[in-house]
């Protein structure tokens, strides 16, 4: 996401696909955080959910942690350089004295079997060569290296199923040809050669929708002048799934209610079909409600109070 969409809005600051929203007070927090969304709207570009941080009093930011009372460097990264192997060629001292800076991004989770993509994006002068590592079940191994010019990236120790295309002179893309969920979730790291400061990001795994519920479950008898409430419920959806209601071709409810009410009997044998959708797979599953409508003979004395939903399961 360019951080340029955010320019003019008041304490809201965009570096590379990263974006840090503050506040002085809770109100004015939720105020920026609504013309902060409405921005992103206003581009079609969307937040990945699992990587979002809200409501906090300290975040980590680009090596850094930001407070409420001020900066102060941020202790994984310190940790990060401590752990680092004492240089013993040039080379190795040049990584460490002048090194470049690496941001690396997601985009999005992965779906078994298909292909996903990863970003890193550079700055400063690259010593050794951009070098990417998959989580691996939490034993990080390298899948592909990149030459210090940065003009050719190549896989690495015989893993197979990913390739690298250098956008630029500052973007290197990785793509995983087919998600694998025992090797590719996890923690992903791009870093300046084998001892540069890593970046990283979670690459999170999709799923679903798996199957779809309906309750009451279809078909469902009411009583004529009588209201009812179906819900629509879709399993192992990862990030949540969305939901439509439609009859024929129109939709009549964006979310996972379908809401009738003062049924009359011409509404008898109406379908409505309910679907669960995955934008970011993409996958989709359906299920369909058929409604049965019988009168009711029985008087309801003036003034008319609000009915219960009657209905029953002829399945």
């Amino acid at each position: 996401m360019c951080s340029s969409i955010y320019e003019n809005l008041p304490r809201v600051t965009g570096l590379s696909d990263n974006v840090l929203v503050a506040g002085t007070s809770r109100e004015e927090h939720l105020q920026t955080m609504r013309a902060t969304f409405q921005r992103v709207r206003e581009h079609e570009q969307r937040y990945n959910l699992y990587e979002c941080c809200f409501d906090m009093t300290e975040v980590s930011y680009f090596g850094h942690v930001i407070l409420a009372d001020g900066v102060k460097p941020d202790p994984k990264k310190i940790v990060a350089v401590e752990k680092m192997a004492s240089p013993v060629k040039k080379l190795e001292l040049q990584t460490i004295l002048g090194q470049a800076s690496i941001s690396i991004d997601c985009i999005k989770g992965g779906y078994s079997g298909q292909s996903t993509k990863l970003t890193c994006r550079i700055t400063g002068t690259i010593v050794i060569g951009i070098t990417w590592l998959r989580p691996n079940g939490g034993s990080p191994q390298e899948v592909v290296v990149c030459n210090t010019a940065n003009t050719i990236c190549e896989p690495s120790g015989g893993v197979t199923g990913y390739s690298a295309v250098i956008d630029s002179r500052t973007q290197v893309t990785l793509t995983i040809e087919s998600f694998n969920m025992a090797v590719d979730a996890g923690e992903w790291i791009c870093r300046d050669g084998p001892r540069g400061v890593p970046a990283t990001c979670t690459k999170t795994t999709l799923s679903g929708p798996d199957s779809v519920t309906l309750n009451p479950s279809p078909p469902a008898s009411v009583a004529e002048g009588f209201s009812l409430n179906v819900m629509c419920a879709a399993t192992g959806c990862k990030p949540l799934c969305s939901y439509a209601w439609t009859l024929g071709n129109q939709q009549i409810s964006s979310t996972s209610q379908l809401k009738l009410t003062n049924i009359n009997r011409s509404q008898t044998g109406n379908v409505y079909t309910c679907t669960a959708t995955n934008s970011l797979i993409p996958k989709s599953k359906t299920k369909q409600f058929t409604l049965i409508v019988y009168s009711d003979h029985v008087m309801v004395s003036s003034p008319i109070k609000t009915k219960d939903t009657v209905f029953t399961d002829s399945t």
